[in-house]
């Protein structure tokens, strides 16, 4: 059986994991949900249907995205 399980730091996070974000502050449910599908030294990417975005970079996100998004970083093995 697989698990998910919340981490601490987006940047823990791997291949396959989940991130999602809540953009309204009702923190639930969660407004988007992104998979991890490419982890470097430096960066995380993500891929999502909306858009339909492959792999763009988590870095880039938080900076175009720092209105006060609360931001949820779930493991999975």
């Amino acid at each position: 059986m697989r698990r998910m399980w919340s981490m601490k730091s987006v940047w823990d996070m791997n291949v396959g994991d989940i991130l999602q974000y809540d953009y309204t502050g009702d923190r639930d449910p969660k407004n988007h949900t992104m998979f991890v599908t490419k982890k470097t030294k430096n960066d995380i990417f993500l891929t999502y249907h909306t858009k339909n975005r492959k792999d763009r970079s988590l870095r880039e996100m938080l900076k175009e995205n720092n209105r006060g998004y609360v931001w949820y970083a779930y493991g999975y093995r």
